[in-house]
């Protein structure tokens, strides 16, 4: 929800949006953290899912942190880094929707949707003038980036 409130909050320019949208990270940080310690105390006797689940929280924290990051640094982008912005959150809804009802082609096509958007990403970045649509471009790699490394840790928890 982060992804998508933001887009639309950015598209709208809705500031009371995006700063709440930082403030949701410190949940998102406790939450994890609680998540983290249930898992050390009472991780069950599959060491290997346990280590799993450790690992994909961590890197879920790390996106939160990176969409905070994002919408601390960012107020305004230019409409082509916003349709890039659009096209990570969207990135993001697959990428739970494959979470929830794993499907080893749609997961292929996941990796090949991030490629797509990273091409468009090195297409702008030779055009790209203002700072905010260069750190916005910076994050918005980073989570694409991210959303594959979970992914892949939820293929090892899968198969």
């Amino acid at each position: 929800s982060m992804a998508e409130d933001g887009v639309e909050a950015l598209k709208t320019g809705n500031t009371k949006t995006l700063q709440f949208i930082k403030k949701r990270d410190d949940s998102v940080n406790t939450l994890t953290s609680y998540c983290l310690r249930v898992l050390n105390k009472k991780g069950g006797s599959d060491i290997q899912r346990a280590m799993h689940l450790y690992a994909l929280l961590t890197l879920l924290e790390q996106m939160g942190d990176c969409y905070s990051r994002f919408y601390r640094d960012v107020s305004k982008i230019s409409p082509q880094i916003l349709n890039l912005a659009s096209d990570v959150a969207k990135l993001m809804r697959k990428f739970y929707e494959l979470f929830y009802k794993f499907d080893k082609i749609k997961a292929s096509e996941l990796k090949d949707e991030r490629d797509k958007i990273r091409e468009k990403m090195n297409t702008l970045i030779t055009n790209v003038k203002a700072h905010d649509d260069l750190i916005a471009l910076h994050h918005l790699r980073s989570i694409g980036d991210l959303i594959i490394d979970i992914e892949k840790f939820n293929i090892a928890m899968k198969l």
